[in-house]
């Protein structure tokens, strides 16, 4: 199994930045509760140590110890590329699309020369911990959106570092649109790479991705993907997908079963208001997010069952690796859950596509580096 949505947890040598960001760097502190910490001087605290909790109950007392330790309460299978693999390997995963955990906090950094500065240095770390085994691991290179960060000119430099993945921001802020002609060259780069756009839930460029800064934890993070529901009208009414079609984007950690309701509310608005927008669609906005948008799913049956007719290719299955929503090390398990509505005859087939062919399709995995009986999958 190939896991399309998994996180490192960053070192502290990260965030020791250059003299001239002393006062708005992210600061990595400790606290008796948080553990290490990194603090984004903007109400912004990041806990390391949750990030490394898998296969823990949130709030049993291993975990509080675990998260209180910080970076001394990581696991090795966290920290060292090596026993990573191991421990994944004997949870059936033989591969990893990696994001970042601490760095989702970057994407919001007002000062655009400090986040350009730390998402490089990002880039180049990841690069190197994944060097250890590069048909394993595929990491993710990041890079702001703001035209005047020129993220064209980081694309290129990723690209030629032979990234296969770039991740931005799931939302801009005020008065931005990704289809804004600041932006054309970076779209006009990403269509001619092979490279996937991901777009990942809570790397909005702006506190609460946009959403009310009313809203308390709960609202907020119930109502997250609507952050990444309007950034897709953008993308789609915007014309990116019109203009750019050979850009595929990743959207991970947005939950399934919702889908086909949003697209159906979408199609519909569009039908009462599509000629109130400056593009002009060839086709409906559903069918344009089902030629250009993939998901990820970890444990999700139901929403499994609600995207897979029109999704067979567009699902890649994730175990969120070491996040506490990960479903390691019951990795199987998850999968079959995920599956057990479908008639057990086509089980096997589904579970290929969803686990092992979409990933290979749409990373450039090669089929070697998939499970026994890959060869076979067309």
């Amino acid at each position: 199994m190939f896991s399309a949505d998994s996180h490192v947890v960053e070192p502290a040598s990260l965030f020791a930045v250059g003299s001239g960001y002393h006062g708005s760097a992210p600061k990595l502190k400790y606290d008796s509760v948080l553990g290490h910490a990194v603090d984004f001087g903007d109400g912004r605290k990041l806990s390391v140590g949750r990030f490394g909790i898998a296969g823990l109950r949130l709030h049993s007392d291993e975990a509080r110890a675990q998260i209180a330790a910080g970076y001394e309460g990581l696991p090795a299978r966290i920290t060292s590329p090596e026993q990573r693999m191991r421990a994944m390997r004997e949870d059936g995963v033989t591969g990893e699309l990696l994001f970042p955990s601490l760095f989702f906090g970057a994407f919001a950094i007002s000062d655009l020369r400090l986040q350009k500065s730390i998402m490089c240095r990002y880039n180049e770390w990841v690069r190197d911990f994944a060097s250890r085994d590069t048909a394993f691991f595929v990491p993710a290179a990041l890079t702001g959106l703001h035209p005047l960060a020129t993220p064209e000119a980081t694309l290129r430099v990723a690209l030629t570092q032979g990234f296969r993945a770039i991740c931005i921001p799931c939302s801009l802020p005020v008065g931005l649109s990704y289809g804004d002609e600041a932006l054309e060259r970076f779209w006009a780069i990403a269509n001619e790479s092979a490279a996937v756009v991901c777009m990942h839930v809570f790397t909005g460029s702006t506190r609460n991705m946009g959403l009310p800064e009313h809203w308390d934890n709960l609202t907020t993070y119930s109502l997250s993907t609507s952050a990444i529901c309007a950034s897709v009208i953008d993308l789609i009414s915007s014309g990116v997908t019109t203009r750019f079609p050979r850009v595929r984007f990743l959207l991970a950690e947005w939950e399934l079963g919702g889908i086909p309701t949003f697209l159906r509310r979408l199609d519909h608005a569009w039908y009462r208001n599509g000629m109130q927008q400056k593009v002009s669609l060839d086709g409906t906005p559903s069918e344009h997010f089902w030629k250009h948008f993939f998901m990820t799913f970890q444990d999700d049956g139901r929403g499994v069952a609600a995207a897979l007719p029109e999704a067979k290719q567009r699902l890649l299955w994730a175990n969120d690796y070491p996040h506490h929503d990960s479903v390691w090390p019951q990795s199987h398990s998850a999968v079959q859950r995920s599956l057990e509505w479908l008639p057990e005859g086509e089980r096997d087939h589904a579970r290929a596509f969803l686990t092992q062919v979409n990933a290979r399709a749409t990373l450039g995995i090669p089929i070697a580096n998939l499970e026994d009986g890959g060869s076979s999958l067309p």
